[in-house]
């Protein structure tokens, strides 16, 4: 990922962040500048096996976005702000952007589970801005990749970690 497609994708990400915060909404404009921003990326550096590769993960990405969706897990700004940015990534980085995703989530239910409960009155039917989740792992992820990243060292060090955790 070169320096101007980092920036371009963590100002459109931290957009869609700051607006789920505060109108816990991400507008369809955002999401298909980020689709937009995506594929010009993508068209510039050519090569049918990376842009089929970048396809992969947006429509499994939708997919699930729209599972999530189904079962009310996710709205549906969420849904399609998480596959627009998958066209960012390769499917071979579908399971860590997936993970990332849920471990600022798990991490976004603790910040809002603990504002709650210091709250002089919680409202604990208040939905979750997961757009934050779903930006944070892009900017880790998106910043990895542009630090050059070798992501099989990652999955090779974590499987061996697992390994020998049990």
């Amino acid at each position: 990922m070169t320096n101007f497609a980092f920036g371009v994708l963590a100002a459109l990400a931290l957009v869609g962040a700051l607006l789920d915060i505060l109108r816990r909404t991400i507008p369809n404009w955002l999401n298909l500048l980020i689709l937009i921003g995506g594929a010009i990326v993508l068209a510039a550096d050519p090569g049918w096996s990376r842009i089929w590769a970048h396809l992969a993960h947006f429509i499994i990405a939708l997919l699930v976005g729209m599972i999530l969706y189904r079962f009310r897990v996710w709205g549906g700004g969420d849904a399609k702000f998480y596959a627009a940015i998958a066209l960012w990534f390769p499917v071979g980085q579908c399971a860590i952007l997936a993970s990332a995703i849920a471990l600022a989530g798990a991490l976004l239910v603790a910040i809002f589970g603990a504002m709650a409960l210091v709250s002089a009155r919680p409202n604990w039917s208040r939905s979750l801005p997961y757009g934050v989740a779903i930006a944070a792992a892009a900017l880790l992820i998106g910043y990895l990749n542009w630090q050059g990243v070798d992501w099989r060292e990652i999955m090779q060090f974590a499987a061996a970690g697992v390994g020998e955790a049990f």
